[in-house]
């Protein structure tokens, strides 16, 4: 993927991203707005927020992947 397109993703508003309503409402309950942002916690710090769980983690972290952009989770 080329970095026009990974600072799409990870700049691109979590409401906009093919993400389950339950992940979009989580992520707003928490004040995130773009995966950047989830990106500075580790995905542990992620489970234990209000709304969050393994399977909203998952289904970013899948996300991601398919992105190309897996290494950096937990690691940004």
């Amino acid at each position: 993927m080329n970095n026009q397109g990974e600072i799409n993703v990870l700049n691109c508003p979590i409401q906009q991203l093919e993400l389950s309503t339950e992940l979009k409402r989580a992520a707003n309950a928490n004040g995130i707005k773009t995966m950047q942002q989830i990106l500075r916690y580790s995905t542990a710090e992620v489970e234990r927020w209000p709304g969050f769980n393994i399977q909203l983690v998952h289904e970013y972290v899948v996300l991601l992947e398919m992105k190309g952009l897996g290494a950096l989770v937990d690691h940004f």
